[in-house]
């Protein structure tokens, strides 16, 4: 089982806790309505865990859910047109991927739950802190930035004459990044 499919299956169990806490309990015939957010689209593996936690939370697609993917894959410049697009049609949560993703789904809604997947969601802006995020959006931090500092203490044990290391790093996601830069300059 890779990492990855572990969070989402921990993001799976957050949207059905949030999509159960929305609805109280489920009312007989009503169709909840999850829409995605992402600047990718998940793999099959990931697909498969996430309704299978929904599924044991009595949500069950094609019955009482309707998983609304049109904003998976979609190009980060892209991200705001699509999430208003997705709130026109009335979901009853946000699933959000990245903070791109995250940041365009809180311009487009106040009001429908999101539940985000970051890696710092307090350091990206998302939510005022973890024990009380405010507003309408939740989720999951990964918080791996904070590991970013040590991977580089073992880089270079491994590479010790190494006097030029370069990183490739997302505009829109630099949580840990003067940690590492920090380190960096030590480490010379």
């Amino acid at each position: 089982m890779k990492r990855r499919d572990i969070v989402v299956g921990a993001i799976a169990g957050v949207a059905a806790t949030a999509l159960a806490f929305e609805a109280r309990a489920q009312q007989p015939g009503r169709t909840y309505r999850i829409a995605f957010l992402a600047p990718f689209r998940p793999q099959r593996a990931a697909s498969r865990w996430r309704l299978q936690e929904l599924e044991r939370n009595d949500f069950v697609e094609g019955q009482n859910l309707v998983l609304d993917g049109s904003g998976m894959g979609v190009a980060i410049a892209d991200l705001q047109a699509a999430a208003d697009r997705l709130v026109k049609a009335g979901p009853d949560l946000f699933m959000a991927w990245g903070p791109a993703a995250a940041h365009a789904a809180q311009h487009a809604t106040t009001s429908i739950p999101i539940v985000a997947y970051a890696d710092d969601l307090v350091e990206s802006g998302l939510v005022a802190s973890m024990s009380l995020p405010g507003g309408n959006t939740t989720g999951v931090g990964l918080l791996t930035s904070q590991l970013d500092a040590k991977r580089l203490e073992v880089l270079h044990e491994l590479l010790p004459t190494a006097k030029r290391i370069g990183l490739l790093v997302d505009p829109q996601q630099k949580t840990g990044l003067r940690e590492v830069v920090a380190v960096g300059r030590d480490l010379v």
